[in-house]
């Protein structure tokens, strides 16, 4: 008995030599990565509201200049913060930041989402398509898209106007983080869509923001259709 107490004692003398041996960065060698529970609730500002006098408006595209932090923030464009009643801009604190992400969930859609058939008046909105290859106004979608990294949005219309269908064409807003105007900021792109429904996507990223379409009709007739 007394020969296994006095082992036992050897055992742990040597772990605890071991253990003082140990090399002291071994236990540095994790970090805790950007989107860890620990890093989230450190960062405070998580929305970020675009400020609507910043804008600069050049060849009928806008770029909102925004410090390079937003990229890993929630942007919302400034008429989506207006519609939903939200009077603060710039960064948001924690706590003003968890209200508007309420109000968004409740009020715009993410892409994956959006519906696919014309079954629902309230699903799709109305646009004025153009005759002759002309474009008609800008156009709004009832619902905005709230993105995130590597959101892209494709647009999808129908008519039920048979000297319209087969002929349509459109353009769509996408946005995109970029260098321009001396600063770093958010540019609206203007894209052609091309004359296929369904087939090509515009980017979106990070953003909060309506999707716009403009829409033509390659013959001589103009109408309505919809889209989404």
């Amino acid at each position: 008995m007394k020969h296994l107490r006095t082992t036992a004692s050897a055992v742990f003398v040597a772990a605890a030599l071991l253990f003082t041996a140990m090399p002291a960065q071994a236990a540095e060698a994790i970090e805790a990565g950007p989107d860890s529970p620990a890093n989230q609730s450190a960062n405070a500002e998580q929305v970020y509201v675009l400020d609507e006098n910043d804008a600069v408006t050049q060849n009928g595209q806008t770029f909102y200049p925004a410090p390079p932090e937003t990229q890993d923030m929630h942007v919302i464009m400034p008429d989506v913060a207006e519609d939903l009643g939200i009077n603060n801009i710039g960064a948001l604190n924690r706590e003003k930041s968890r209200q508007v992400e309420q109000q968004l969930a409740s009020a715009t859609t993410a892409e994956d989402d959006a519906p696919t058939t014309m079954a629902s008046n309230a699903s799709w909105t109305s646009i004025s398509v153009y005759a002759n290859g002309h474009y008609g106004p800008w156009t709004n979608r009832s619902r905005s898209i709230q993105g995130s990294h590597g959101t892209r949005w494709t647009p999808q219309w129908a008519t039920t106007n048979d000297l319209l269908a087969g002929n349509m064409c459109a353009q769509a807003i996408g946005w995109d983080y970029l260098y321009s105007w001396g600063g770093y900021g958010y540019y609206e792109r203007q894209i052609h869509m091309g004359c296929v429904s369904g087939r090509n996507s515009v980017p979106w990223g990070n953003v909060s923001a309506y999707p716009q379409l403009r829409m033509t009709n390659i013959s001589t007739w103009a109408g309505l259709a919809r889209f989404q």
